[in-house]
């Protein structure tokens, strides 16, 4: 059985930064949603995108989609659990910015700059807390 990033300690692995090298960590999440937002950056903006998807949800009444996220040196890939199949990856040069949801210690997000110039802001809340994944 593989262990997640939540589960490791950074302070017994060989190196912080190894351990984003291929293949990367694995974290067991529910992906809440993408939002387009106008800009590339801002935790202001991170913290209305997330409050927007995180509302479409419940409006919806469906269950968020259980995944995988992987982070590596090449970025950050989403896979369905079930169907164990990428459904984003963001090259990390098109990551831009990253923000803890200020309201639950176990959801983030991280906007990415899209193919059409625009910007989206993708949800996540994670099995456990973030903060082993900010560290």
């Amino acid at each position: 059985m593989s262990s997640t990033a939540l589960d490791e300690n950074p302070k017994r692995s060989s190196s912080s930064s190894t351990r984003f090298d291929a293949p990367g960590l694995n974290f067991k999440a529910k992906l809440i949603g993408l939002e387009d937002v106008a800009k590339s950056r801002g935790h202001k903006m991170c913290q209305v995108a997330m409050a927007k998807v995180k509302a479409a949800v419940l409006a919806i009444g469906e269950h968020k989609t259980r995944i995988t996220v992987n982070v590596s040196v090449e970025g950050i890939k989403i896979m369905d659990e079930k169907a164990e199949v990428v459904l984003h990856h963001h090259p990390v040069h098109k990551v831009s910015f990253i923000s803890r949801d200020a309201n639950d210690p176990r959801a983030f997000g991280y906007v990415f700059n899209g193919e059409n110039g625009g910007h989206q802001f993708v949800g996540i809340k994670t099995e456990k807390a973030v903060k082993t994944f900010f560290s």
